[in-house]
């Protein structure tokens, strides 16, 4: 799966756990995610989480809900 296209996008992300997460994606690339998180492999930031690639069942772009 290729993160890179989600950068500060709104996605929904569901884990291979059943957690869904929601908001705006911040890319992680696999060296900068081995270097301060021990990851090796890429990611996506979301709110103060971290999914990595291989915990990713699904991801979609969605329209954010206005306040």
């Amino acid at each position: 799966m290729d993160l890179i296209n989600y950068d500060g996008k709104y996605v929904c992300i569901k884990d291979i756990y059943g957690n869904t997460f929601s908001g705006r994606a911040r890319y992680g690339n696999a060296d900068f995610l081995e270097c301060e998180w021990g990851q090796g492999e890429d990611g996506i930031f979301v709110e103060d989480g971290l999914v990595c690639n291989s915990q990713i069942k699904s991801i979609e772009e969605i329209v954010p809900h206005k306040a």
